[in-house]
């Protein structure tokens, strides 16, 4: 599992296939410039969304997680499999 501060995720397609390539589920948080503790915190919050989705979902995936953690999937598997 990826998890990740990377608010750029969405625009970035390098980053994307690499996470294709790497076929884990990966979680990014979104907002930008926040310190360790709140990244922390932030993770923390969501970690119930998280095993759900991990439950649910099927690698690799690109989910998000606010700074209030709550989780969004971006990309899911057959989202990441039409952009190759």
């Amino acid at each position: 599992m990826i998890l990740s501060k990377d608010k750029n995720i969405r625009r970035n397609q390098i980053e994307i296939a690499a996470v294709l390539k790497s076929g884990a589920p990966a979680f990014f948080l979104t907002s930008g410039s926040v310190t360790a503790g709140q990244m922390g915190r932030s993770f923390i919050a969501a970690m119930p969304q998280i095993h759900n989705i991990l439950k649910r979902h099927r690698p690799p995936y690109i989910a998000t997680i606010s700074h209030g953690g709550i989780v969004r999937m971006f990309l899911t598997h057959a989202d990441l499999i039409k952009r190759i």
